[in-house]
């Protein structure tokens, strides 16, 4: 299984080591600085998984472990001590707008909702 578990660093759960991991696992897609920080550190999952014989067998690890390294460069060196990026203030106000449209649409759906039923209600002789 490819994990963060897998790599070592300053964070205590997956959770923790995953910069986009909040509206429901969709936070990254407020910042890209957060999905390349999670995109790299499930590439480093993949290479310590690699590294580890991942059940490939002893010929075919170092030639996929070659292959990913050659394929991919990361834009962080992921290890101890590293900690996800933050969201900027342009995703912090990218969150803000979507939470008023958000409300916005709920607010709207409950009144429209309301309406509907009431004159269903009155169609019907209720």
């Amino acid at each position: 299984m490819i994990s963060p578990d897998l790599v070592q660093t300053g964070a205590a759960s997956v959770n923790d080591r995953l910069a986009g991991e909040f509206i429901f696992r969709f936070g990254g897609l407020l910042d890209q600085r957060l999905r390349q920080s999670d995109f790299d550190l499930g590439y480093k999952s993949t290479l310590v998984w690699l590294q580890d014989d991942a059940g490939l067998g002893k010929a075919a690890s170092p030639v996929a472990l070659a292959a990913a390294t050659k394929a991919y460069p990361p834009a962080a060196a992921i290890g101890e001590g590293w900690v996800p990026p933050e969201l900027s203030f342009a995703g912090r106000m990218r969150m803000v707008r979507m939470a008023w449209r958000l409300g916005v649409v709920t607010v709207h759906d409950v009144i429209v909702g309301r309406r509907a039923h009431n004159r269903a209600v009155k169609g019907a002789g209720g």
